[in-house]
C-alpha cells in the first residue's frame, strides 16, 4: 500500500539503491500527511474562529505529530474536546 504510487514494488526493488530509498521515503512522507489531512479533518467540525487551525500549520513536513500540532494531547485537551462534542450532540437534539 506505501508504495502503491509506484506501481508494482518490483519498480522499486529494481532501482538503484540511492533511488529506491528517495521513492520510500517519499511514500513514507505523503503516508505521514494524508493521516494528518485525516485527523485535520476530523477536527476542522468542531474548530471555531479562536481554535482554527489551518492545514498548512497543522501538517509540518518533517514534524513529529507532537511538534506539528496533533497527538498527543494532554487529559485536559482531550476532555475538553469531548465536552465540547457532547455539546454539539445535546445542542442537535441527538
Amino acid at each position: 500500500m506505501l508504495l502503491s504510487r509506484y506501481g508494482q514494488v518490483e519498480y522499486v526493488m529494481e532501482s538503484e539503491v540511492s533511488s529506491g530509498v528517495r521513492m520510500i521515503l517519499k511514500a513514507l512522507e505523503k503516508d505521514r500527511e494524508q493521516r494528518h489531512w485525516e485527523m485535520w479533518i476530523a477536527r476542522f467540525p468542531h474548530m471555531d474562529k479562536k481554535t482554527f487551525v489551518p492545514f498548512s500549520q497543522f501538517y509540518k513536513p518533517g514534524a513529529t505529530i507532537e511538534e506539528s500540532g496533533g497527538l498527543p494531547r494532554s487529559k485536559e485537551e482531550i476532555l475538553a474536546d469531548a465536552e465540547m462534542i457532547l455539546a454539539s450532540l445535546r445542542k442537535g437534539g441527538t
